[in-house]
């Protein structure tokens, strides 16, 4: 069977290639359709696919004349905008444009490769090729691309506004045009049907990115981390840093960040996120990078970073998972934000309410009292991988299920 996977972001790259690898070892055959050329063509997940025979990669400006996407693109903008729904139902829409792409724009990728599914990463479905699948019945399927550790709905100043001035949460309603829509947990299927998705088209596959199976590959893929300076027997320390910290740092973190690079047992290793700047987030931070027990990366992957660690600190990215994969205790700073997380109830991390408090956890980590309870990291597992059940094959489940759709 042939699969058609759509790669628009580092976090596709990162959440769908173990889906994709797992296709490729029970002898299916993928295509990669790129709109970002300037990553997949150095990504250390695409040269260990590209080992396959049954794989390849084109970017999409390949594929597509300039005026077909621009076509396609007006089109569904037609098909969407604000005063066409409010004039037109949505079942209505969807079966003029699907009839239109079929009998007049006629996409040969869709038409002509045979495909068996489209893969998509969250998102909404008015995206390219979506509906051309759609017109010739080839199923649409969205899988996780990320992995929000967030158990509250207001996560973020959008939705909180929208709840504001709505008196609602976001409607996802429109995702329901998929024909399966993943997520990873219980807790996210809650989240996205309050939101309006119906409840037959959502499923919890468990979580693929941090599968056992996939974590250990992800890890063997990667270079081994070390800083440019020595780090003598120091404690190391990782700093795992959201996307919006570059845009303005809370008193607190910057004050908590001080004080670690200010204690003299600790080097300090700050993993910027991908989606931010490190040089915007250097900037409000200059003195504190310049000193020599610290270090801001943005390029090296979490896990080489968490493979280098002593410690992890974390309190906003759910990558921190991979702390907890490789047996390298976890601080989460909960103090930092408003937001609850996942991590806080599992029992299986170490909560810090204020800057005493992790420099407090840091000195029992290094003189060897800390202690995680084995029961409570599975129980953790359980309900973030295995979506709940008992422990299972997390990615040959999800080959099961899209080879099924």
């Amino acid at each position: 069977m042939k699969y058609l996977f759509h790669i628009d972001s580092n976090n596709d790259l990162d959440h769908l290639s173990p889906v994709a690898w797992k296709l490729l070892e029970t002898g299916h055959e993928i295509l990669y359709l790129s709109t970002i050329p300037s990553i997949t063509s150095v990504d250390y997940r695409v040269r260990f696919l590209s080992s396959f025979s049954a794989f390849s990669i084109v970017n999409e400006g390949e594929i597509f004349s300039n005026r077909y996407l621009r076509l396609s693109i007006f089109l569904r903008r037609a098909h969407f905008n604000r005063l066409v729904r409010r004039i037109i139902p949505r079942k209505t829409r969807v079966a003029i444009l699907c009839f239109i792409l079929r009998t007049f724009l006629r996409n040969y990728l869709i038409r002509e490769s045979c495909f068996d599914a489209l893969i998509y990463g969250w998102s909404e479905p008015e995206r390219q090729n979506f509906y051309d699948a759609r017109a010739y019945g080839i199923p649409n399927i969205c899988l996780p691309h990320g992995y929000p550790c967030w158990t509250n709905y207001d996560y973020n100043s959008h939705v909180k506004d929208i709840r504001e001035s709505t008196g609602r949460w976001p409607d996802f309603s429109n995702r329901n045009d998929f024909d399966v829509y993943v997520v990873q947990t219980n807790r996210h299927r809650r989240l996205v049907v309050d939101w309006g998705q119906a409840k037959q088209k959502v499923e919890a596959w468990g979580n693929a990115r941090f599968s056992m199976e996939w974590s250990e590959i992800n890890l063997q893929l990667l270079d081994k981390y070390q800083p440019p300076h020595p780090t003598d027997v120091r404690q190391k320390v990782l700093f795992l840093l959201p996307f919006n910290a570059y845009a303005g740092a809370s008193v607190d973190l910057i004050e908590l960040l001080t004080g670690l690079a200010e204690e003299p047992s600790v080097f300090l290793v700050l993993k910027g996120d991908t989606r931010g700047g490190g040089d915007s987030w250097c900037r409000w931070a200059l003195d504190l990078c310049s000193r020599p027990n610290v270090e801001l990366c943005t390029e090296t992957q979490t896990p080489s970073l968490v493979r280098w660690a002593d410690v992890v600190i974390n309190f906003a990215t759910g990558t921190a998972i991979e702390a907890l994969h490789q047996g390298k205790p976890l601080i989460h700073a909960t103090y930092l934000t408003p937001n609850v997380s996942a991590f806080e109830s599992c029992q299986a991390v170490h909560i810090a309410h204020c800057k005493e408090d992790v420099l407090r956890i840091l000195e029992e980590a290094r003189n060897g009292r800390l202690e995680t309870n084995p029961s409570n990291l599975d129980n953790y597992f359980k309900d973030e991988i295995y979506a709940g059940k008992e422990p299972f094959d997390v990615l040959q489940h999800y080959c099961d299920r899209i080879i099924l759709t």
